[in-house]
């Protein structure tokens, strides 16, 4: 859907003539960030439901017993991912690019649609 994004917006700004392109530009700039950081929450939450599975008193915390070495590369994998507090700006940043990208691209191959001075469309 990430990929896709942005060809459907511009594709539906063309139909929509009405609607400024920097208007749909953001929208899909918002959408596309919170598909990113709705997709990295999800695999965050799944790391740690990973790692709490562990967890065999279900206390919050790992004795020395339940720290088993698949445990600790459990851990390792939710501890050290520091990507968790950066993902915000790189969604934003990543988005914007493939925003960047998909509209140049999409305006250089779609054929524009230029009106005559009669505004039918047509050549006179």
């Amino acid at each position: 859907m990430f990929f896709a994004l942005p060809a459907l917006a511009w594709f539906y700004l063309k139909q929509k003539k009405q609607i400024h392109i920097g208007l749909v530009a953001i929208i899909t700039l918002v959408l596309s960030s919170a598909l990113v950081v709705g997709v990295f929450f999800l695999e965050e939450k799944k790391e740690k439901r990973a790692l709490y599975a562990f967890d065999l008193d279900g206390s919050g915390s790992f004795s020395d017993e339940e720290m088993t070495p698949e445990a600790q590369a459990a851990m390792e994998r939710w501890t050290n991912d520091a990507g968790r507090m950066f993902i915000p700006i790189v969604a934003v940043v990543f988005s914007a690019i493939w925003l960047v990208v998909n509209f140049t691209t999409l305006y250089i191959f779609t054929p524009n649609q230029r009106a005559e001075p009669d505004g039918t469309g047509q050549p006179m």
